[in-house]
């Protein structure tokens, strides 16, 4: 009693404490509640106290069966009590809704189960189809088993610390995500998070610390959310992540979604080690069974020995090595064929002992019929992965055939493998000379004259033949130049009895084979000769076959050799032309300034004196001065390429060459004889007479001066020839066509060959001080280049020189003839008087130019300044009849100075002065279509005509 009645109390007064605290919760009045409880309360007691009374009786059994009814009365409605009061605290909506959530989330895990259940069957199916899209296709398919909008596989070789993308499914965007990159160091929160339990499963990314490193590009990028990464196990010991993305939702990663993923990585590294493996195997299926073949179709046969040195493995092919192939097991020195005595044996025992390859070794052999043959073995040795020796492997070829004729094709191979170029020709000639040949040779055709060969290398009996040119004419060797193999068997010396080699050499017989280049053209020929006859003619052809088609190549090689040599001179001597044409241009162009106030104020002095007298004749011969500076200035223009060099008539090239030897003829010394030459049936040229005419004058110049005050001759001839192609691909600016040439040949000292290369380089020149300028053949060079020609040079000390002029005749240049600078002042027009304005930097022109321009009758106004000469138009456009300006000034060019000037006045007459050529300048003002030019230094009779011309221009528009 002591022990029940404490219990009872104090879990009476806690039950009443819950209720009346819940119904007060609730807002309810505790009154019919109350009662219940207290009800409860007191069957509880009554129990309690029939269990007390029950205690002391003998047969409480009736008691205690009252009592057991009475607690579990009272304990009943004290529950349902309870329960009714909670209810009312909380809500029924409420515990409703909890239980149905409950029930759904249930019913919602079981279905997911189940769709992870299926597809991961369906994925066992799809792999069983061996797709190429398989990782794809499970990507895609997991992706909507998961409801997420982004998923992919990343794999990583081992040590590697990061991954790449092998396969992505992007619902949102389609991209193709493959090939993407990420790397430990770029990204550490994330794969710090992924390593601790392989699992990185984030609801938020934008929130998650473990995804920090993907805010600032990927996650923006891609609008992924939710992101759930398992960390797969490779069987290389790489790394492998399959990855599931949301995009714009968040997404709670459930156990159950984990393991699916984890299982559909393991699935994909399955297929993939799957795919691994049957490739390899494959691969290796497809390797034996192309070495298989190989080894059916192979002229060779294959074999194989172990580290013992015993075969292993022969080719199934009939190989020469035994009679019944019956040498599996057997070593090398004791199977059937192995000579101890033959040298090729004893090698190849030698090499295989010491573990070192062969090549080609001849040992003898038995083919099945039991015949010997001779077998070229080649072998390598072979060795384990830990790198002990394993045996070798090798091949072989029955070379019987081959070996009965060794003595022929050592002859041949020995040429074969010699050297290159000339080396290698000196090499075949010899070769066929201790053939059995008398003489021997490999020529060229020479490129100025077609029916002469030069021979580059030769050899007879005696030793080597020193270079020489031969004429084909009435030789054998014309038959071989028109593309034909020639074998004159016998009697070749009586069937062409005009060719003295063949006579003075005694020659029986004769073969000969053309050399063609890469396009088929003979460029030379293959020559042997004997003095007896040929007892094998087809074998004669074969050797010249064979040996022409390494001699043809070698041949070309030669012919590209000195092509390049040449051409790269050529642009060489091109190259610095240019720069010391620019130079020059420079050069003459502030020369021209300078000259032009000496040309102007020496002009107006001869009109200041009378004639006769002391100053205008000083006058006079400052002016002729200038004009022999202008000329001067106006060869290194051509030089420089700066001066109008297309202006060109036809010209009788007869009278011409007869007219500057006529007149050379005075200021030449009796003792040197000159002669001409010109053939009668010589076409006209096309250029400028003026300046061809100053190329004879300096060749015939530089002979007179090469010979010196001694007695000698300088001839001129003059001739039609025709360019071939290959002449004129190796001198630009040469064209293949019909031709004249011109030759100016001479007695004197000759020019050594380390001086030839720079004879045509400007400033560059032999003479002593005062006898040369250095000019004289460079601006031939660039007179004869501007007619497409070319000017050869042939020469020996103390044998003379000969200057060839090559001009083509087939060029079709017809434009209006050069009209030559006045030697004297012309006569000045009566002309209009207008009001110019003149504009040039030098002060010195400025002042020049107004006192011939006022003397002759205009007003002017001059400006230094081309910017305040164009203030000055603006201001009075109306009140200028001319513009004369400078073309090179500072501030503002001529051209757009005029360019202003037509904008204001769009008829406006120009003259442009330069000291530049009309055609360099010239194309500066085209588009504004406005200039006359006049050529610094210029007379006053000069710009007066081309101010008449524009002014006349501007009444005519």
């Amino acid at each position: 009693m002591s022990l029940n009645i404490p219990f009872i109390l104090l879990f009476a007064i806690s039950l009443l404490g819950a209720v009346l605290y819940a119904y007060r919760q609730a807002g309810n009045r505790p009154v019919v509640i109350e009662t219940v409880v207290v009800l409860a309360l007191a069957i509880l007691l009554a129990a309690q106290v029939l269990r007390y009374i029950a205690a002391d009786l003998e047969d409480p059994s009736d008691l205690q069966l009252m009592q057991d009814i009475l607690s579990f009365l009272g304990a009943a409605i004290a529950v349902t009590s309870i329960g009714y009061l909670l209810f009312k605290s909380q809500g029924r909506d409420r515990i409703v809704e909890d239980l149905m959530s409950t029930r759904a989330e249930l019913a919602d895990r079981r279905t997911k189960s189940e769709t992870f259940r299926r597809t991961l069957r369906r994925f066992v199916s799809i792999a069983e189809e061996e797709r190429e899209d398989f990782d794809e296709v499970v990507l895609e398919i997991a992706a909507d088993a998961l409801k997420v909008d982004r998923a992919s596989i990343w794999i990583g070789a081992p040590q590697s610390r990061q991954v790449e993308c092998v396969a992505s499914f992007d619902r949102v965007r389609g991209g193709d995500g493959v090939g993407m990159i990420l790397g430990e160091d770029d990204f550490p929160a994330y794969f710090e998070g992924l390593s601790g339990d392989h699992v990185l499963a984030v609801s938020n990314c934008w929130d998650d610390v473990r995804t920090k490193d993907f805010r600032q590009g990927y996650l923006p990028a891609t609008g992924v959310t939710a992101l759930c990464d398992v960390e797969l196990d490779l069987q290389d010991g790489g790394r492998g992540i399959i990855c599931f993305e949301t995009v714009g939702t968040e997404r709670v990663w459930v156990p159950e979604d984990i393991s699916f993923i984890h299982a559909v990585g393991d699935l994909l590294l399955l297929v993939y080690a799957r795919q691994k493996i049957e490739r390899a195997t494959r691969e290796l299926h497809e390797r034996d069974a192309r070495f298989r073949d190989f080894s059916r179709a192979a002229s060779d046969f294959f074999w194989e020995c172990d580290a013992e040195l015993k075969y292993t493995f022969l080719s199934d092919r009939d190989s020469p090595i035994s009679t019944d192939g019956g040498v599996i097991g057997l070593a090398i020195q004791d199977s059937p064929g192995f000579d101890p005595n033959n040298e090729g044996c004893r090698t190849r025992l030698d090499r295989m002992k010491a573990r070192e390859p062969f090549r080609d070794l001849a040992v003898r052999g038995w083919k099945h019929d039991g015949s010997e043959t001779i077998v070229a073995v080649s072998g390598i040795p072979i060795f384990g992965e830990d790198g002990t020796f394993a045996g070798y492997r090798g091949t072989g070829r029955d070379i019987l055939e081959k070996y009965r004729e060794e003595t022929v094709q050592r002859a041949i191979q020995a040429t074969v493998s010699g050297g290159i170029g000339e080396a290698f020709l000196a090499d075949a000639v010899n070769a066929l000379v201790e053939f059995g040949n008398k003489t021997a040779w490999i020529a060229r055709v020479s490129r100025s004259d077609a029916s002469m060969v030069e021979i580059l290398a030769g050899a007879n009996s005696s030793g080597p033949m020193e270079k020489f040119s031969y004429s084909v004419n009435g030789a054998p060797c014309a038959d071989v130049l028109r593309g034909q193999m020639v074998v004159h068997p016998s009697g070749v010396a009586n069937l062409f009895p005009h060719d003295t080699f063949l006579q003075e050499c005694g020659i029986e017989s004769y073969g000969g084979v053309p050399l063609r280049d890469e396009k088929g053209r003979v460029i030379g020929m293959l020559v042997v000769m004997m003095d007896r006859p040929v007892r094998d003619p087809e074998l004669l052809r074969s050797l010249l076959s064979v040996f022409s088609v390494r001699a043809a190549a070698e041949l070309n090689r030669i012919r590209a050799e000195e092509e390049r040599t040449e051409l790269q001179r050529q642009l060489l001597h091109s190259q610095r032309l240019e720069t010391m044409g620019a130079l020059a241009g420079g050069i003459a162009h502030d020369f021209n300034n300078v000259l032009t106030p000496i040309l102007g104020y020496s002009e107006m002095l001869m009109e200041d004196f009378e004639p006769g007298t002391q100053p205008h004749e000083d006058a006079e011969a400052i002016f002729r001065g200038a004009q022999r500076a202008k000329r001067m200035v106006k060869q290194i223009l051509a030089f420089s390429r700066r001066s109008d060099t297309d202006a060109s008539v036809p010209f009788n090239i007869d009278t011409l060459i007869r007219g500057s030897v006529k007149f050379m003829s005075a200021s030449i010394p009796a003792s040197i004889e000159m002669s001409v030459d010109i053939a009668p049936d010589i076409p006209m040229l096309v250029g400028d007479p003026g300046k061809f005419d100053q190329v004879l004058m300096n060749l015939i110049t530089n002979a007179y001066h090469a010979i010196g005050d001694r007695e000698g001759r300088i001839d001129i001839q003059a001739r039609k020839t025709h360019i071939s192609d290959d002449f004129a691909r190796i001198n630009p600016p040469l064209n293949a066509g019909n031709a004249i040439r011109i030759d100016v040949s001479d007695t004197g000292c000759g020019i050594a060959p380390d001086v030839l290369g720079k004879i045509f380089e400007p400033y560059f020149t032999t003479k002593g001080s005062g006898r040369g300028t250095g000019f004289g053949l460079s601006t031939c060079r660039g007179i004869v280049d501007a007619m497409h020609g070319t000017i050869l040079v042939d020469s020996e000390i103390g044998r003379g020189s000969t200057f060839s002029v090559l001009i083509p005749t087939d060029s079709g240049l017809h434009t209006e003839a050069v009209q030559p600078a006045p030697e004297s002042i012309p006569a000045v027009a009566e002309a209009k008087r207008y009001s110019v304005v003149y504009v040039d930097d030098e002060v010195e022109n400025n002042v020049m130019a107004i006192r011939l321009l006022e003397r002759a009758g205009h007003t002017v106004r001059s400006f230094e300044d081309p910017e305040r000469a164009l203030a000055y138009l603006e201001g009075k456009p109306g009140d200028v009849d001319i513009l004369i300006t400078d073309d090179s000034m500072p501030k503002l060019q001529g051209w757009e100075l005029a360019a202003q000037y037509r904008k204001l006045v769009p008829d406006g007459p120009v003259v442009v002065v330069s000291g530049g050529s009309d055609t360099a300048i010239q194309a500066r003002y085209t588009e504004i279509d406005a200039a006359k030019f006049v050529q610094k230094p210029f007379v006053v009779s000069e710009l007066i005509d081309r101010m008449n011309e524009a002014a006349e221009g501007r009444e005519k528009a």
